[in-house]
């Protein structure tokens, strides 16, 4: 009795000793100091998707020429419905139509033959509203195109019609006709049209202030967020009551 007693101790203790190392081991990020992993890809993932996101809101705010993509697909729709038919010189055609006139470059290149052209060369293009083949309702009326070709460059290219056949958004920069222009002596040329992101609608001061702000303040969510979660994963875990 007396030897099974004392031999109970030399098998039990160095196995309970074997066990406690083992025991803290096992858990190596329980300690208040480290972060569990997953706790911590999670507010690491946070804090750098919100750095990200204010510092895009803080680039936007800055640029003021970002371009409108909306803007920008409904004049390249445009530009291509126009690019469709030839632009001829003038004609004796009767006077423009009605409407609100502006001049914007455009992506639109003739072939014109060489020779000297100090002031550019003056085409026209005059097409009703259902011919352009535009999306959404049948717009009626009358668009007149007047493609101011100066060089191998961009058109300057002046529109005049109805307002439902110009696209409701921000326009392309705007340009200034040269009034010296000579036209083209009644010849026809067909356009070729390629967009070019220069010439792209910029963003409106208001629209871009809104953008940077909801980036801004998303970014500022995401930062919260993520420290919430360090702070949440670095508190010691509650002890167990035996």
């Amino acid at each position: 009795m007396a030897a099974a007693a004392a031999a109970g101790p030399s098998r039990g203790g160095p196995g309970a000793a074997g066990a406690g190392p083992g025991a803290a081991g096992a858990g190596p990020w329980a300690g208040p100091s480290r972060l569990p992993p997953p706790a911590a890809a999670l507010a690491l993932a946070l804090l750098a998707l919100g750095a990200a996101f204010a510092a895009l809101g803080r680039h936007v705010a800055a640029r003021r020429d970002l371009p409108d993509p909306e803007a920008a697909q409904a004049w390249h729709a445009l530009f291509s419905a126009l690019a469709r038919f030839p632009f001829c010189g003038a004609n004796g055609s009767a006077a423009p139509p009605p409407g609100p006139a502006l001049a914007v470059w455009a992506g639109l290149t003739f072939d014109l033959p060489p020779g000297p052209r100090p002031n550019g060369t003056r085409l026209r293009l005059a097409l009703p509203g259902p011919r352009l083949g535009l999306g959404g309702p049948p717009a009626t009326g009358l668009l007149q195109a007047v493609a101011h070709v100066g060089g191998p460059g961009p058109t300057c290219l002046g529109l005049t019609g109805p307002p439902e056949l110009l696209p409701h958004t921000s326009t392309p920069p705007r340009c200034t006709p040269d009034p010296r222009a000579e036209d083209a002596a009644g010849a026809c040329y067909q356009p070729r049209y390629r967009p070019e992101p220069a010439l792209d609608p910029p963003l409106s001061p208001e629209e871009r202030g809104l953008a940077a702000h909801r980036l801004l303040l998303a970014g500022a969510v995401l930062l919260g967020l993520g420290a919430l979660v360090g702070v949440a994963a670095l508190r010691p875990p509650a002890r167990r009551r035996l």
